[in-house]
């Protein structure tokens, strides 16, 4: 019996997801785009299941070094990078770094790492809410990708924190640039 619940709910979810309707569970793309080539300078760690709480951490550290950037791009614009992926069970690590973009890695203050983040296509989701809740919405873009025409572009995955970002706010809204690739 909770195996039929169970096939029900899922398949009223992707019925739902699919038809368009706004139910819990369902996200779909804001957009899909190309992004260019875009040289980033930040504050990289390296994570794994077990040290997740180092992402805030660098943060704050990038958050009280950002101010001696002297070329940044778009200064109302800052960026998590999630890079160097290892996704297969049972290792799951990555690379994050909190960031700007910036016109030039020329004369970059010590202590700061630098990305290039390569031309690629994305599909655009936007998280609402707290920051803290994001993993949620990341469930949401992997369901949304399996059933799509798209696979993960393997590159890295953008977050967005631009003027619509508002720590602690329940407007709050970060944008997510998944790179994809169409499936073969």
């Amino acid at each position: 019996m909770k195996k039929i619940i169970v096939f029900l709910s899922i398949f009223v979810l992707f019925v739902a997801c699919s038809e368009g309707k706004k139910k819990k569970g369902c996200i779909k793309p804001v957009k899909i785009t190309s992004l260019p080539e875009m040289k980033m300078a930040g504050v990289s760690v390296h994570i794994t299941k077990n040290n997740m709480k180092l992402i805030p951490q660098a943060w704050g550290k990038f958050m009280g070094m950002s101010k001696q950037l002297k070329n940044v791009v778009e200064p109302k614009k800052m960026w998590g990078i999630s890079y160097n992926y290892k996704l297969t069970k049972p290792v799951y690590e990555f690379d994050h770094m909190p960031c700007y973009q910036v016109s030039s890695f020329d004369n970059l203050p010590a202590g700061f790492d630098k990305y290039t983040v390569p031309a690629q296509k994305y599909a655009v989701f936007v998280h609402k809410g707290s920051v803290k809740t994001i993993k949620n919405t990341y469930t949401k873009i992997n369901k949304w990708l399996k059933k799509s025409k798209y696979t993960m572009g393997g590159i890295c995955e953008l977050e967005l924190y631009g003027p619509d970002f508002k720590m602690g706010s329940p407007d709050s809204k970060i944008y997510i640039y998944h790179s994809i690739k169409e499936k073969k």
